[in-house]
């Protein structure tokens, strides 16, 4: 997955979108530093740019599922 619709909040600070979840549709924003958005736009994996967020957050952003589908079907 990658991070969508980035749009600059203020200086240094970015506000980024998941993909629609595949069950329920929702989107996941989410703000993040410059610095993390420069290490992504580098290569660098969304499990780290996103290591201050939950699993389940840094999760959306890997399989797109959000939390409670994922637990509804994977369990």
């Amino acid at each position: 997955m990658k991070l969508q619709n980035i749009t600059k909040k203020e200086e240094g600070v970015y506000n980024v979108s998941s993909l629609p979840c595949p069950d329920c549709k929702g989107v996941l924003t989410l703000e993040i530093g410059g610095y993390n958005l420069f290490r992504y736009n580098q290569g660098a994996l969304i499990s780290e740019v996103l290591g201050e967020f939950s699993a389940d957050q840094r999760e959306r952003f890997v399989s797109g599922y959000c939390g409670d589908c994922w637990k509804k079907i994977f369990g």
